[in-house]
């Protein structure tokens, strides 16, 4: 019979760290006073920070385009996935329509595997 045993305490204490830089960038994401949103290659979005739920509401699971815009396909004029084309960060200004006509500049940068928007009010 063979027995072998190893200490993973560094290992522990390593992933415990990194734990809490995430919760530490997700807690900050979501204390922005900007629209943050985080979306997949196939327009799901994985996240969304306060101030962009408090204002457009929880995706559920959906695609962004059936949930912001009620369209049963991705927008025609949708920049986002430019930036994963072009392999660099975009910024472009957009004017939506909600409530009332708003204006957002948005920056969208792609990540290794997804894109990431940050919108402000123009």
């Amino acid at each position: 019979m063979f027995a072998a045993a190893r200490d993973i305490t560094e290992r522990k204490r390593a992933e415990e760290a990194v734990q809490r830089e995430r919760q530490r960038l997700h807690d900050v994401l979501e204390m922005l006073p900007v629209y943050v949103v985080l979306l997949s290659p196939d327009y799901h979005v994985p996240f969304a920070n306060r101030f962009f739920r408090e204002r457009f509401g929880d995706a559920l699971g959906r695609r962004c385009f059936e949930y912001l815009f009620q369209r049963q396909e991705p927008c025609d004029v949708c920049e986002t996935y430019k930036a994963l084309a072009l392999n660099q960060p975009l910024e472009w200004e957009w004017t939506g329509r909600t409530a009332a006509t708003t204006t957002f500049s948005i920056f969208r940068l792609r990540t290794r595997t997804a894109h990431l928007s940050l919108w402000r009010l123009a």
